[in-house]
This record gives C-alpha cells, sequence and structure tokens, in this order.
C-alpha cells in the first residue's frame, strides 16, 4: 500500500500497487491506477483518471473530472465541477455533484445519481439499444445491464442502432405523459409531490404511453407509438409508423409515410394522413364490419372507429362474420367488391370518382342501394345486393346469395350455394348456374312470402321459370331438372 501526493502543478500520478491513497493536488492532475481497491482524492484542480485495474472509489475536489472505469467495480463520487464519468463494465456508483455532469453509459447495473446541476447519461456509443423506464431506469439491449438515474435532465440513445424506446408504462397512477420526439422532449405530468417534471430525450424511435391520457408525437423516424389505456392523442408525423392507441377513444394520426394502425378497444379517430395507410385488426380476436362512410364496428361492445385517408383495412382472420356493409353509402354511390382480390372500389363519389381499398380477411359484403358487382372467394360468404341491379358471384365455398331489390344476376360458383328470396315484390333476379347436386337451395321467406305452403312455389323445368302462386319472381338460366325450394 502506498500514498501518493500530487505536488501544486501539473502531475502525471502513476499507481502500480494494490489499496492506494492518491491525493491529487490544487493544479491538473492526470492519474492513472493499475491494481485493484484504490482510493483517489481531488483537491480542487481538474483531474483525469484512468482505472485499468481493479474496484475503484474516487472523491473528486472542486475541479473538472474526466474519469475512465476499468473492469471493476467503481464508485465516482465528483465535485462541484463539470465532471465526465464513465463507469466502466462493473457495477458502479456515480454521483456528480454541483456541475453539469455527463454520465458515459457503460456495461453493468449502475446506480447514477446527477446531483445539482444539469446533467446527461449518455449511451451514444454504448452500441446497444436501450430503454428508458418512467422510473427511471435504462434497461440496456442484450443483457448488457440496467442502469437507476436520478436527477438526470437528459437522456441520449446511440443513433445507429434501432429501437431505443421510452416506456412510461409503469409510472405511477394518475400520471401522464407528453412526449415529442421531434423536439426530444418527454414531460410527466401530475407526479406525486413534485407537479410537472421534463426531460430531453435524444435519439429515440419509440413511446409507451402510460395508462393515463398522453400525447405522444414522433418525428421523421419509423416510430412506434403506443398509448395504452387513456384518452391518448398520438401524430407519427414523418416515417413509415406503426400506432397504437390501446384502449380509450383515443385520437390518431399518421401524418407523412405509410402508416400501420393496430385495431384496439374503445371509439377511435384514425387520419392515416398523407402515404399509403393501414388500419390493422388482425390481432383484435374481435369480428369487425367496415361501412362504406369510414366507420369500423368491432363486435361485442368493442367500440367504433372513424377512418380517414386509409387505403388498406385488415380484419382478423381467426373470427368469422367480418363484413364489409356499404349501404350507408351516399345516393349515386355504388361499389365493386371483389374478396378474392382483396379490394372494394367506391363509384361516383361526389367529387372524388373511384376510390379503391384493399380489404383483407372480409367474409361477407353489403352493397349499396345501386347497381353493385360482388364478387366471394374460397370462404363460406355471405352476399348482399340490397337495392339496384346487382351482379353477384359467390365463387368458391358454400355461400349465401341474397339479391335484394331490383333485378340481379346471381351465380353461385363452386360450393353448396343457398340463393336467398325475402319478397316476391324484390324484383325478378337470373340464377346462372343453379346445380342440385352440388346442394345448391332456393331459400323463400316465410315472413317475407306470406306463406307457409312450399306448394306455393313451382318451378318450370322448360323455362326455368321460378313462381310463387303463378307470379314469376326469378329464373334459372342453365335448366336444371331438379330444384331444392326451402322455407326460411
Amino acid at each position: 500500500m502506498s500514498i501518493v501526493v500530487g505536488i501544486p502543478n501539473n502531475n502525471f500520478l502513476l499507481s502500480t500497487d494494490a489499496e492506494d491513497q492518491i491525493f491529487g493536488s490544487e493544479s491538473n492532475d492526470n492519474i492513472s491506477t493499475t491494481q485493484e481497491n484504490n482510493v483517489v482524492v481531488g483537491t480542487g484542480g481538474n483531474v483525469s483518471l484512468l482505472d485499468s485495474g481493479g474496484n475503484l472509489s474516487l472523491l473528486g475536489g472542486g475541479g473538472n473530472l474526466s474519469l475512465l472505469g476499468g473492469g471493476g467495480n467503481v464508485s465516482f463520487l465528483s465535485g462541484a465541477g463539470n465532471n465526465t464519468l464513465v463507469g466502466g463494465a462493473g457495477d458502479d456508483t456515480l454521483v456528480g455533484g454541483a456541475g453539469d455532469d455527463t454520465f458515459k453509459g457503460s456495461g453493468g447495473n449502475d446506480s447514477i445519481d446527477g446531483g445539482d446541476g444539469f446533467d446527461t447519461a449518455d449511451y451514444s456509443q454504448l452500441n446497444k439499444s436501450i430503454t428508458l423506464s418512467g422510473v427511471g431506469t435504462v434497461e440496456k439491449a442484450d443483457k448488457f445491464g440496467k442502469d437507476q438515474l436520478f436527477k438526470v435532465e437528459k437522456v441520449i440513445a446511440d443513433a445507429s442502432v434501432a429501437n431505443n424506446t421510452i416506456d412510461a408504462s409503469q409510472s405511477l397512477s394518475g400520471v401522464s405523459a407528453t412526449a415529442d420526439l421531434e423536439a426530444q422532449t418527454i414531460s410527466a405530468f401530475n407526479v406525486p409531490g413534485l407537479g410537472t417534471l421534463t426531460f430531453n430525450v435524444v435519439n429515440f424511435a419509440n413511446v409507451i404511453g402510460t395508462n393515463e391520457a398522453d400525447s405522444i408525437k414522433g418525428d421523421s423516424q419509423n416510430n412506434q407509438l403506443t398509448g395504452l389505456a387513456g384518452n391518448d392523442l398520438i401524430d407519427g408525423r414523418g416515417g413509415n409508423d406503426l400506432i397504437d392507441g390501446g384502449s380509450g377513444n383515443d385520437t390518431l394520426i399518421g401524418g407523412g409515410g405509410d402508416d400501420t394502425f393496430k385495431g384496439s378497444g374503445g371509439n377511435d379517430s384514425i387520419d392515416g394522413g398523407d402515404g399509403f395507410d393501414k388500419a390493422d385488426y388482425s390481432q383484435l380476436g374481435k369480428a369487425i364490419t367496415l361501412s362504406g362512410v369510414g366507420t369500423i364496428t368491432k363486435a361485442d361492445g368493442f367500440g367504433t372507429d372513424q377512418v380517414f385517408k386509409v387505403e388498406t383495412v385488415i380484419a382478423d382472420a381467426g373470427v368469422a362474420n367480418n363484413t364489409i356493409d356499404a349501404s350507408q353509402s351516399l345516393s349515386g354511390v355504388s361499389a365493386t367488391a371483389d374478396l378474392e382480390a382483396q379490394t372494394i372500389s367506391a363509384n361516383n363519389v361526389p367529387i372524388l370518382g373511384k376510390l379503391t381499398f384493399n380489404v383483407l380477411n372480409f367474409d361477407n359484403v353489403i352493397g349499396t342501394n345501386e347497381s353493385d358487382s360482388i364478387s366471394g372467394d374460397s370462404q363460406d360468404n355471405r352476399l348482399v345486393g340490397n337495392a339496384g341491379n346487382d351482379t353477384i358471384s359467390g365463387g368458391l365455398g358454400n355461400d349465401t346469395i341474397i339479391g335484394g331489390e331490383g333485378n340481379d344476376v346471381l351465380t353461385g360458383g363452386f360450393g353448396a350455394d343457398k340463393f336467398t328470396f325475402n319478397s316476391a315484390k324484390e324484383g325478378f333476379d337470373i340464377i346462372k348456374d343453379y346445380n342440385f347436386a352440388q346442394g345448391d337451395v332456393i331459400q323463400v321467406s316465410k315472413v317475407g312470402f306470406g306463406t307457409t305452403k312450399i306448394s306455393d312455389f313451382s318451378y318450370d323445368t322448360s323455362s326455368g321459370n321460378l313462381s310463387f302462386l303463378g307470379n314469376q319472381f326469378a329464373s334459372l338460366e342453365n335448366l336444371p331438372s331438379n330444384v331444392n325450394i326451402q322455407l326460411g
């Protein structure tokens, strides 16, 4: 064990023994330790310390410190200057003191106390993504360790890696957040005993909010922005963003870029903005109904969303009866829906003309009150024409086809299809490919036709005419020899 003391000039002090006590001078000292369990005390001058050995304890004086720890567990207590502290790979305790201190992020589970002044935790050279929590922890990726921050006003992530995240989900009950990645700030509101706390956050791409009503705004990166509970406002701004409002009645704005909105509970307002945007309900676990006026109703009282400037809607393929319902479309607007091609077009939209959308994992279509073209896919589709002279084709699957009012052309395709007629006054329909052998059925409504007797219906094999009490309401174009008529 040695005692090394710097004289009142610029000193280079080298410790090569274990358990040394090193005292700096009033001037500028360069101190290097190579062994373990050393104690370094700065007495007022500027100190530059390189520790290449083991465990180290340092007490700074009044000058500016530049401290680089080695592989051991380091305890740095700096003085009043503007200090730079680097703990190294061990589990370090770093205390900043009164100045504007910078703590360089490193490996290990470090405790960082900025003290007074404006202090920075700088992970910009870490080469690992970090997650900054609302309770002051910094989780370093790839099991590189977790730091606990206290009185640190600025956190800098490494811009060269992806998925640096601010996660406020562990915030205390009642605490909400306003995060603005473009302005590089996040504020916590209603913090018990403290009120509002604001921090600088640099090079972060993702934000997870609190369980209260948050305001979250992205930047030009491809952000992942999550609101959790509460009635949140989320604005992606530039970039191809993933936006998830969570539960609550949220206002979601895509901005520029090709954005994806994850469907969740609540009554949400979704504005895709510019770019090619998606509303993705594929993980919702509920059937949805997409209307022709831009609403998405989620089953089981899960809420209704209003969508605007969204080009693709994805339903959950794991549930049944996802439906496109264009019955509320404006007068004069007709629809062309093709479930196999996963598209629907609204025709003759005032001012805009024709609008085409991608629609994935939908089973059923309800048309407009104009003349529509509706085609199914390999699922068991339910296809309804409503009013107008519609053309409906079931494709593969055991489909239910309802022409509705108007003179419709109906094609079942392969499978056991059901052609449903609700009234003799709906118009005159042509069925192109009725196939008794495949199990096709003509189903007529007891209530709509006002009868309980199947004998009131007749089929003429020579003309293909279907009649009710002598009044023709449909024709089977391919003239099958047998027809199965059922009352429903």
